[in-house]
């Protein structure tokens, strides 16, 4: 809950903010919808007697993960550069 709690108060911050703001509002995005993601893969695998929910869950949660270490790359690399300019 607190998870999610942070990524409704960061929301407003995401494309607006810093690369860290944005940072900070994936991170707690992620968490919740993994959160979420498990509880939801224990239920169904407690259905099907099985561990195939939990890898599904689990390769899911590595690309939302990648993604948004990809999203964040580019956000401080785009303020790196600009920061350079701006000394220039």
């Amino acid at each position: 809950m607190v998870n999610l709690l942070a990524a409704f108060i960061l929301v407003r911050h995401r494309d607006h903010a810093s690369g860290l703001a944005r940072a900070a509002w994936l991170s707690a995005r992620n968490d919740s919808l993994a959160n979420v993601a498990i509880l939801a893969a224990a239920v169904v695998g407690l259905w099907l007697s099985s561990g195939w929910p939990d890898i599904v869950v689990g390769l899911g949660i590595g690309v939302l993960n990648a993604d948004a270490a990809r999203s964040v790359w580019r956000a401080a690399s785009a303020e790196r550069l600009g920061e350079r300019s701006a000394e220039a």
